[in-house]
């Protein structure tokens, strides 16, 4: 039963994921939110509650990055101070993800924390010359 769980949820998300284009895909479980890179999404908050299993994934898929050939995306968690928190480790060019475990050790209960996306020039002469904007992805509220 869990594997087809699994590979339902798998299904959703790749489906998603195909759908996405020039988006940003974020996810924990059931939830998603697609938040375009040029666009505010300052409204846009998905909830880690606290009955989230540790095991489970906060994915980050970007739509992105065969357009991004020459660039070095990451993202970041940010506290309310604009502190950096926790960079969520690539897993591949388009994938990057973190366990429950690792944001509940990080992260404070009933905070609520900014993810923000940065793209850098792969070329380290480019990247000297040009100014780095971070981009607003989401809110993440830990319940």
């Amino acid at each position: 039963m869990k594997r087809v769980f699994f590979i339902v949820c798998f299904l959703a998300f790749v489906a998603v994921y195909a759908q996405s284009g020039k988006y940003i895909i974020v996810s924990i479980l059931k939830q998603s939110i697609s938040a375009p890179v040029e666009g505010d999404n300052g409204a846009k908050v998905l909830n880690v509650h606290a009955n989230t299993r540790l095991t489970e994934h906060l994915k980050i898929l970007n739509g992105r990055y065969q357009d991004e050939k020459e660039w070095k995306r990451s993202f970041e968690l940010f506290d309310s101070t604009d502190k950096a928190v926790l960079k969520i480790p690539a897993v591949n060019q388009s994938a990057y993800q973190v366990t429950i475990k690792q944001l509940r050790s990080q992260l404070r209960k009933g905070a609520v924390y900014s993810l923000y996306t940065i793209a850098l020039p792969k070329d380290p002469d480019l990247a000297a010359r040009v100014r780095v904007r971070r981009v607003l992805v989401c809110k993440i509220n830990m319940k």
